[in-house]
């Protein structure tokens, strides 16, 4: 059967059979929606700005909540207790992409009501690390128990 290939067909051949392999390698990498989903689940502690940009205030004083379609993030100032912000929303993922709509907010964030932010998100084991898409949100965080 092969002989019978021209010098063309066989560059499409070829051409396809490297497609196919490199989408089966990228699908046995990435994660699933749902699955991302699932592992989301929890409580996180802040741990870190990716941009170099940590006051330190912010480092364990942040915490965001994940649960069925829904989160929240609140940080709190370690010194008084006062709360510096807390807001939350509704969250969807779609496509690898974890995007979160603000729904609520403190006086602090009331003006990021009704805006989304789009992230990529990677868990390994406790950590999770999320990269902006179109934003400077790129940070780490840790599951808690």
């Amino acid at each position: 059967m092969l002989r019978n290939l021209t010098k063309s067909n066989l560059i499409c051949l070829i051409a396809f059979m490297s497609l196919s392999i490199g989408n089966q390698l990228y699908a046995q990498n990435s994660v699933s929606d749902e699955e991302l989903g699932k592992n989301l689940i929890g409580t996180w502690v802040y741990q870190k700005n990716l941009n170099g940009e940590d006051s330190g205030l912010a480092v364990s004083n942040r915490i965001k909540t994940i649960v069925g379609k829904h989160w929240q993030i609140t940080q709190s100032d370690p010194k008084t207790g006062e709360v510096v912000f807390h807001h939350g929303g509704t969250y969807t993922i779609e496509n690898g992409i974890y995007t979160e709509t603000i729904l609520f907010a403190n006086e602090s964030t009331m003006n990021l009501i009704h805006q989304s932010f789009m992230l990529k998100i990677k868990i390994e084991g406790d950590t999770m690390t999320q990269i902006g898409e179109g934003n400077q949100y790129n940070e780490v965080w840790k599951r808690t128990e």
